[in-house]
């Protein structure tokens, strides 16, 4: 029985499968748990199919491989990843497993700080992972563009940069995943594929960590403009035997001003249009 979408903030739909593409083993893995449609013979005769395709038994199991996979990893990166994948994952391990799991997301046994951030006029939850480096490659894609897109999904970006597309289905997500788990996996599996296939010809992280080391920030830091700014200037201070002030923090602080919205007055109207100012 379907229960609806999941939000990472109540994932109370099992995770049915993990795709993850390993840099230092050059390998895509995928690790996933059969539907209740077919019994284990007939799931493992479809994941037989897949390279580096693993079959386990329950979403326990399959969530200690995926934490067991990233042990080695420096950076993770996914696509809108901070706001679904990250939050996700810490808030599923956290329930199927318990809380003290999801210190294995970070290092020194420190537990992923819960973080807020709004996005298209909501708030939503992330975490922040201690020890490694989390990078939304979404977020990468919309920095190091010049270019303005009708549309900044896997699909759409997929399309335009290396000429492949997700796996297309009809239905949704949870009936390709109990009606046709062969297709369920091409699908799991190729999404990985695109974003190996994007930074291969992009690079970001590459020239995240460029940026990162030339301006002596954290490579997270990287996502933002002033403390890179603020670095630069010091490290040239620093050059020129100069010594620069530490910052003040004000306690009273106000945010800037938002946009301006204004809302529509419905009926009918004629000679209507549309302007969208920015960067001013």
């Amino acid at each position: 029985k379907e229960q609806g979408f999941a939000p990472p903030e109540d994932p109370f739909n099992a995770v049915t499968a993990i795709s993850l593409h390993c840099n230092w083993l050059k390998t895509t893995i995928c690790l996933t748990i059969a539907p209740a449609t077919m019994n284990i013979e007939e799931a493992k005769a479809i994941t037989n199919k897949f390279e580096n395709t693993i079959l386990f038994g329950t979403e326990k199991e399959m969530l200690e491989a995926f934490l067991d996979l990233i042990d080695d990893a420096d950076i993770l990166s996914g696509w809108n990843s901070e706001g679904f994948d990250i939050p996700y994952l810490v808030n599923r391990v956290s329930r199927v497993m318990s809380k003290s799991h999801t210190r294995r997301f970070c290092l020194w046994d420190k537990l992923p700080r819960e973080r807020k951030f709004e996005r298209y006029g909501a708030e939503q939850q992330t975490f922040d992972i201690y020890g490694r480096v989390h990078m939304d490659y979404m977020q990468l894609y919309r920095k190091y563009t010049y270019h303005e897109m009708h549309s900044y999904s896997l699909d759409a970006i997929g399309e335009y940069e290396v000429k492949e597309r997700k796996v297309d289905y009809e239905g949704t997500l949870d009936q390709l995943y109990n009606y046709d788990f062969e297709k369920f996996i091409a699908y799991s599996r190729q999404d990985v594929e695109l974003l190996v296939k994007l930074d291969a010809k992009l690079q970001f992280i590459d020239l995240a960590n460029v940026l990162a080391h030339s301006n002596t920030v954290l490579l997270q830091t990287t996502m933002g403009a002033v403390a890179q700014t603020d670095q630069a200037i010091m490290n040239e201070a620093h050059i020129k035997g100069m010594i620069v002030p530490d910052k003040r923090y004000d306690r009273d602080t106000t945010t800037a001003a938002g946009a301006y919205v204004a809302y529509p007055k419905k009926g009918m109207h004629k000679w209507i249009g549309s302007i969208d100012l920015n960067s001013l």
